[in-house]
């Protein structure tokens, strides 16, 4: 017994809308790194300031907002603050990677559908 046709296209509506969703969110990946005292921000992580943002775009693109200090009159990155803002960018974009390859499997599955 086949499937009836509004189930099927509120299926295909349904796995659009997912993949359509899932590109959205891949097209660019915001990575920001807060630093907060605990005992000034009442435990509060929205009272942080940002320190370190980093943007991918789908097309390649990117920004980048470095920590730095000033050393005596010199810019210097503040490396261990650098180390674990890039560490951040490195699991989002993996993750941002297995959402493009779930959307991936989504549009095989769609194309398997409408065959």
């Amino acid at each position: 017994m086949s499937p009836e046709p509004t189930n099927v296209n509120t299926s295909i509506q349904a796995a659009i809308q997912s993949l359509l969703s899932a590109i959205k969110d891949a097209a660019q990946l915001d990575v920001e790194t807060y630093l907060y005292y605990v005992d000034k921000a009442a435990n509060d992580p929205e009272q942080g300031k940002k320190v370190a943002q980093t943007q991918l775009l789908i097309d390649g693109d990117s920004n980048l907002w470095v920590p730095v200090k000033d050393a005596k009159g010199e810019i210097a990155i503040n490396q261990e603050l650098f180390d674990l803002h890039n560490q951040n960018v490195e699991k989002a974009a993996q993750r941002r990677s297995e959402l493009l390859e779930t959307a991936k499997g989504l549009v095989g599955a769609l194309k398997d559908l409408l065959e």
